[in-house]
């Protein structure tokens, strides 16, 4: 299970900081600076629907904040798409006004019922293209002027492979996308049910389960191969009387069709809920009381989890909020029964049930690797002072733990290990932080604790949100400095297919369905 969050953030002057409960801490900053290199407009594609308007939105983005206002013009052209009879041409001026990274350009597609087309076939998807041009002085390069609006057929089933959260440059707004890897074939339908941008994302079968965290507190169910931009289910996962921050959900992970776990970052209980209820009524199934690992603030910071050899195992952080959510307190594996929610005396402290990790500030990633019986977990240690993360391998017979990767206090060569993955009981790979923006992608050897020289200059001081290995087993990489998944063959370690997410990829996870 893949946990990567955004932040709510405050602004005091020139710098972004972050006050509510943020794992990812480091990873936000502000800038500014002219004149801007590598303006673009990225692709996107929509699900045309079949009778009134569906809006495309485009991107304009830049890699830094503005000091000055960008102006430009922009125009529609054909392709096999027409204006009047698939989309809506425009013309026009945009700006990205200053302090900012994005625009937003939108363009209406024209629903079409396409299922009854000669011959009994559906009609193909349709493109054409949104063109910049007379871009403002103050813009030193422009990295692509043009970008292709694809118009999905709705008709015919299409077996996407991936669902991603993704959110704005600067925060300001999310959504996710679906990515279909066709025998290599990398194609992307992007900004699907935009929302704000503190955003996770669970997924099981052919059924994807988006979290809204801070601003929303809920979970919305979206079905792969049906309407792939409207929920099924949007259900809040608040207690009577809470606000949405004093809840923020986290992640859910699946047990089977009418059961699964949703943690709660700012609650010690979390929920037992049904995937596949039809009201809200039926949503709530029962709680996972927490409170035994409450610390000196009485919140337990529920944050990863995942089920592995029929339990449930649940990260627990225990950071010191008066201190900033400092890591300063053992953290801990919560394992679960998930026939009966009763909690496993693992055996390894004389107070609580639970697992003691070494490593502090498990946020992200983690791991059971079945062919070992094995669970490894990933922890940050502490974004702002030397770290005392890395990754930790507990035995799941006899629940006994090693640190396998040690971000120790004189700091690691790799970093800060902000996300793990694991290809083979020999290979796999981390994400070494060294500050806001730069990221590093790395082998190590899941064995012997070794990381190896960095895997590839492209992969090399970017902002790296997620990695995660897909069905076919290679590696997917969340580029949040390009807004692109890349996927990288594990035999060799080379780029094999990148795409384009319009926003930047925060969150990668895979379908099972076929």
């Amino acid at each position: 299970m893949k946990i990567n969050s955004s932040c709510s953030l405050a602004l005091i002057g020139a710098a972004l900081l972050v006050v509510a409960g943020c794992d990812n801490a480091g990873r936000i900053q502000a800038g500014t600076g002219t004149p801007v290199s590598g303006l673009r407009i990225n692709d996107t594609a929509v699900v045309e629907g079949d009778t009134g308007m569906a809006q495309m939105r485009f991107y304009v983005t830049v890699p830094t904040p503005v000091a000055e206002d960008i102006s430009f013009d922009y125009a529609t052209s054909d392709g096999s798409a027409i204006a009047g009879e698939d989309y809506v041409a425009v013309t026009g001026s945009g700006t990205i006004p200053a302090g900012a990274r994005h625009t937003t350009l939108v363009v209406d597609v024209i629903g079409d019922d396409d299922s009854q087309v000669a011959f009994g076939g559906n009609e193909a998807d349709e493109f054409f293209t949104l063109t910049l041009s007379n871009v403002s002085a103050n813009v030193a390069s422009v990295a692509l002027d043009s970008a292709s609006g694809t118009i999905e057929n709705d008709e015919g089933f299409v077996p996407y492979t991936a669902a991603v959260v993704t959110v704005a440059p600067d925060f300001s707004s999310g959504a996710h996308s679906l990515i279909l890897n066709d025998g290599g074939m990398l194609s992307a339908l992007n900004d699907l049910a935009p929302t704000h941008s503190d955003l996770n994302i669970a997924v099981a079968g052919q059924k994807a389960y988006r979290i809204e965290r801070f601003d929303g507190a809920n979970v919305a169910k979206f079905d792969r191969d049906d309407d792939i931009a409207s929920p099924e289910w949007q259900y809040s996962v608040r207690d009577p009387g809470d606000s949405a921050a004093q809840t923020n959900p986290r992640t859910l992970v699946v047990a089977s069709s009418g059961k699964a776990y949703l943690t709660r970052y700012e609650k010690n209980t979390a929920w037992i809920v049904n995937p596949a209820a039809s009201r809200f009524a039926q949503f709530k199934l029962g709680e996972l009381d927490l409170s035994a690992y409450a610390d000196a603030d009485g919140i337990v910071e529920m944050a990863a989890a995942v089920i592995g050899a029929g339990r449930l195992f649940i990260a627990l952080q225990r950071l010191d909020r008066d201190v900033f959510f400092a890591p300063d307190n053992t953290a801990y594996i919560a394992v679960f029964d998930i026939e009966t929610d009763q909690e496993i005396d693992t055996g390894r402290d004389p107070t609580l049930l639970g697992i003691p990790l070494a490593i502090r500030n498990p946020n992200n990633d983690l791991v059971v690797m079945a062919a070992e019986n094995a669970l490894y977990v990933q922890g940050v240690g502490d974004f702002f002072a030397a770290s005392s993360g890395g990754v930790e391998r507990i035995d799941l017979d006899t629940y006994t733990s090693r640190v396998v990767v040690d971000d120790d206090a004189a700091g690691s060569a790799h970093g800060k290990t902000s996300a793990l993955a694991i290809a083979s009981p020999n290979k796999g790979y981390l994400v070494g932080y060294a500050g806001f923006g730069d990221t590093t992608l790395f082998t190590f050897d899941p064995g012997s604790g070794a990381v190896g020289l960095p895997v590839a200059a492209a992969l090399t001081g970017i902002d790296i949100a997620d990695i995660s290995i897909g069905p076919g087993g290679n590696l997917w990489v969340s580029d949040a400095s390009n807004a692109t998944v890349h996927v990288l063959d594990t035999a060799t370690d080379v780029v094999i297919g990148s795409v384009v997410t319009n926003l930047n990829p925060q969150q990668i996870e895979f379908f099972t369905a076929p």
